[in-house]
């Protein structure tokens, strides 16, 4: 749905096999609301030692260390470093059609914490929700298998079994292929003179061969096993090697179920059936028009060149009699196929989209279209508004607790036991500081008690629902007097504009006055209040020596008053420097 492909192989050839762009518009906008909301918030990773009271030192240095691994942790298409978020848009891509998955893991050549986008078709979970275990299976060239076969342990020992891997042989998965090729827009056969190894990861526990006494007596628990073409153990069995002790793979389905420990739904099931109804009308009005161009019988007789009808009737088409033919037969007649579309028909085809929209969560103001039905009220359209942005919340908030959060997790104990001075990376970009208290305090750091909270979809979410409320607010108080002084007597204009500038995204410093402009705006307010203090003292104008009253208004100089008091002339006390 996703790519725009159905099987039209039940239709003739003259009938319209139209697709609807709607499924990849939805999934990208979608994604992208995701996507910007997460860049809006740097600071979208909160770490908190569990020991300290608020944020200490730790906290601080625990987020720093968080913070540059993001910026680092993602690869694009040529292989280069990026940030996290990058890679973010597409994890949501594939969790609004699948599900997002994402790998933890450290890359000790380019000394980086690395979050792999996965397949999710790759990577299956105890479906009883006991997390008995989790396997992930990917090709691989044997080449680049023997180049990992050297990797090594912190004490110097092989992680793999080189022996066993050199003597595999090749392994074609149909099935991977198959799904590489339906899950892209275009055919992703590989022809290489490399060898493919199948690689299967297992995070188990391991029971023995009778299950124990009571059958569920463990042998070992959360043991890694790698296989190779389903045959081979290549490494392992072995305790879990991260510090943090949990599965690197974090799975994260976009919608939960209910009672479904381990499924969920995807966000395109929501929609996608009635965007296939919305083609399937969209198709038959088309058929439709087509069936409404009528059909031509032909007597070739009365032709003189019978040829000219090769390749149809068309406008001002000239066809030449034969010059023996009957003057009443006719040489093309015309045959009604159908009639035109219907205004019912219209009307579904309507009903259909706005249907697909609904579920889909995104309206007709959202996707920058103007509302066709005048009888819509503004109580209508808010209502709707407030039913899709909940959902879209619900979502949002999800993303961060069972998906940011694990990730960030992952990222931090990841960098926190193998980020070090014999690693290039991501260790120069930390201060001296942070150096030396991750070299003298890694070992108390790794069982330091911490939590671990992502709120970068969440603050946007809260921004937007206090925008609409402020907004929505100030629309009803604006139109009452009343309620304006009730709100200037309690609150601040201005913090309400730098609120609202501030949930808009935009940065109040390319806007605040530099000092010459306060000083500037300072005196000009000081000398409009000056003159209509003055004004309100002299309402009419005061007589001008040797004039008429109000001639000209009144100067504010000294040789007006001359030696009058000015208290005398109702002067107030502390005004008469100002008015001279």
């Amino acid at each position: 749905a996703f790519w725009m492909r159905r099987d039209f192989s039940d239709k003739m050839e003259w009938q319209s096999k139209e697709v609807s762009a709607s499924v990849p518009n939805f999934v990208e906008r979608f994604a992208a609301v995701q996507r910007q909301a997460l860049t809006q918030t740097p600071d979208w990773v909160d770490i908190k030692d569990l020991k300290e009271r608020g944020q200490g030192n730790y906290s601080e240095f625990a987020k720093r260390l968080t913070r540059l691994a993001l910026d680092f942790a993602g690869t694009n298409s040529s292989g280069q470093p990026v940030s996290f978020e990058y890679n973010f848009g597409n994890m949501v891509q594939t969790g609004a059609l699948m599900e997002m998955v994402a790998a933890v893991t450290f890359d000790p050549r380019n000394g980086r914490v690395v979050v792999e986008h996965v397949d999710p078709r790759q990577c299956y979970w105890d479906p009883t929700g006991r997390g008995l275990y989790r396997v992930r299976f990917w090709e691989v060239d044997k080449e680049t298998l023997l180049r990992q076969a050297e990797l090594t342990d912190s004490e110097g020992n092989a992680l793999f079994d080189k022996e066993a891997i050199e003597g595999l042989v090749a392994h074609h998965d149909r099935a991977i292929v198959e799904d590489r090729e339906n899950s892209s827009g275009q055919g992703q056969m590989l022809s290489s003179p490399r060898t493919p190894i199948l690689i299967k990861e297992w995070l188990v526990d391991l029971i023995d061969k009778t299950g124990g006494d009571h059958g569920t007596r463990k042998v070992r628990e959360r043991q890694l096993v790698v296989t190779a073409n389903d045959r081979t153990i290549i490494r392992g069995p072995e305790p879990n090697p991260w510090w943090h002790r949990k599965d690197w793979i974090v799975g994260h389905p976009v919608l939960q179920a209910p009672l479904s420990p381990v499924d969920g739904r995807t966000y395109v099931e929501l929609f996608r059936p009635t965007v296939e109804t919305h083609e399937n009308v969209a198709n038959r009005i088309l058929d439709i028009a087509s069936m409404n161009m009528n059909a031509f019988e032909v007597n070739p007789d009365v032709l003189d060149n019978p040829e000219d009808l090769e390749f149809g009737i068309g406008p001002n088409k000239v066809l030449i009699r034969a010059e023996d033919a009957n003057p009443g037969d006719r040489a093309v007649q015309s045959i009604e196929m159908g009639r035109p579309v219907s205004a019912d028909l219209m009307r579904l085809w309507d009903a259909t989209k706005q249907e697909a929209q609904e579920a889909a969560a995104q309206s007709d103001i959202s996707l920058g279209q103007t509302v066709q039905n005048s009888g819509t009220t503004a109580t209508e359209v808010a209502a709707s508004e407030r039913g899709q942005g909940a959902l879209n919340d619900s979502i949002s908030m999800d993303i961060d607790l069972g998906f940011l959060g694990p990730v960030a997790e992952l990222v931090y104990f990841c960098a926190l036991q193998h980020v070090n001075r014999d690693t290039p990376g991501i260790w120069w970009g930390l201060s001296d500081e942070d150096q030396q208290l991750l070299e003298s305090s890694r070992e108390e750091f790794r069982e330091r008690p911490i939590a671990v909270k992502a709120s970068g979809l969440t603050k946007a979410v809260a921004r937007s629902r206090r925008t609409r409320g402020l907004l929505g607010a100030m629309n009803v108080i604006g139109g009452n007097e009343k309620l304006i002084a009730a709100f200037e007597s309690e609150f601040s204009t201005a913090k309400l504009v730098r609120v609202i500038f501030e949930d808009f995204g935009v940065p109040m410093k390319d806007l605040e006055l530099t000092e010459k402009e306060r000083v500037k705006r300072a005196e000009a307010r000081a000398k409009a209040e000056a003159q209509a203090r003055f004004q309100s003292i002299f309402p009419g104008g005061a007589q001008q020596p040797g004039g008429s009253p109000g001639g000209g208004g009144v100067r504010t100089t000294s040789s007006q008053f001359g030696g009058i008091d000015p208290a005398a002339a109702g002067v107030p006390e502390g005004l008469s420097g100002e008015v001279q």
